[in-house]
């Protein structure tokens, strides 16, 4: 599967962190995460909880990538089989939306999900290039874009989050730019271009806004993290390609807690880094559960549950099965 096709989200609503951590891993040896996990900062992780399965029953998933929550749910993008799945804190399924297609509440590999403060659920439908938005029942709101270059058009959205006021980003991955928009879906404003240089983009998947009102975003083929003012300026960047501490190898999720910390799943490197608000590392760890060689592009999201210690993360091995599984990040 080419890693073009593969992302994971950043979408947001926190009370303490949310954190999605997309890994590739092609030939990496075989590891389970069990009791105490590798960690090469303070901490230790160890397994609470798991669910789900490859399939397109009630609770069953096919590829799924982004999730966010809010008031006690998880809302899951379960990417390959063309809908939202709704499940409780402990993993049980509540609802589910959606159908393959193009019309209102249909979909066409819907990858980001990220809830706002009145909980509502915006999804970016990548390869219908909309983000449509619905209630917390999933009852469709309205939708906005199409495919092309123009402002508030898209060519395969990824990640997306929500600040504070309900302004709405996203992350326009084939056009190498973040898009800003009302919550209603009007365009705002857009930033970034193909490059390397300050501010430029290369395929960006994650996004997501810290408490300081900025948009931080995974500049996934630069092997950085970039931070931009919530109007699209500069502020800084930090990363390189590698493996070391502040290095990445197509870092994919992003998001930040309520202090400003920031967590990047470092997928290539099959880690996460947490950085201070400076782009300081404070923290990186193993924390995820490594392929065997026979598996193609297995990929994983991490997330912190709100007002709680734990993290959720998500498995995918080449047959595309997945477990949600609890950890405890004390």
């Amino acid at each position: 599967m080419n890693i073009k096709n593969i992302v994971k989200r950043t979408s947001r609503y926190r009370l303490i962190a949310l954190l999605f951590v997309a890994a590739l891993l092609v030939t990496a040896v075989p590891r389970a995460f069990a009791g105490t996990g590798e960690l090469s900062g303070s901490g230790s992780a160890s397994y609470l909880a798991k669910w789900g399965s490859s399939g397109s029953a009630d609770g069953q998933f096919a590829t799924p990538f982004f999730a966010d929550t809010h008031a006690g749910y998880i809302y899951v993008a379960d990417s390959g089989n063309d809908r939202i799945q709704q499940f409780s804190e402990d993993g049980t399924f509540i609802k589910a939306w959606g159908s393959t297609g193009t019309g209102d509440g249909q979909f066409n590999n819907p990858n980001g999900v990220a809830i706002d403060a009145d909980g509502n659920v915006y999804v970016t439908d990548s390869d219908n290039n909309t983000v449509q938005k619905f209630t917390s029942e999933g009852v469709f709101l309205t939708s906005w874009g199409s495919n092309g270059s123009g402002d508030g058009q898209f060519a395969t959205p990824r990640g997306i989050a929500v600040d504070g006021s309900n302004n709405v980003y996203v992350a326009d991955t084939g056009n190498n730019r973040i898009e800003k928009f009302t919550s209603g879906g009007t365009f705002i404003a857009q930033w970034g271009g193909a490059g390397s240089g300050n501010g430029q983009l290369s395929t960006p998947y994650g996004v997501t806004t810290g408490p300081n009102g900025n948009v931080y975003v995974s500049d996934s083929f630069n092997n950085r993290i970039q931070e931009f003012s919530a109007g699209g300026t500069f502020v800084r960047a930090w990363g390189s390609s590698g493996a070391g501490d502040s290095q990445f190898s197509t870092p994919f999720g992003i998001d930040t807690d309520a202090s400003g910390a920031v967590y990047v799943s470092d997928s290539g490197n099959g880690r996460i880094q947490k950085f201070d608000k400076t782009g300081i590392t404070s923290r990186s760890g193993g924390a995820l559960e490594r392929a065997t060689a026979s598996s193609s592009s297995p990929m994983a999201w991490l997330q912190a549950l709100p007002g709680t210690s734990s993290l959720w993360t998500r498995s995918t091995t080449a047959s595309r099965s997945s477990v949600f599984r609890g950890i405890s990040r004390s």
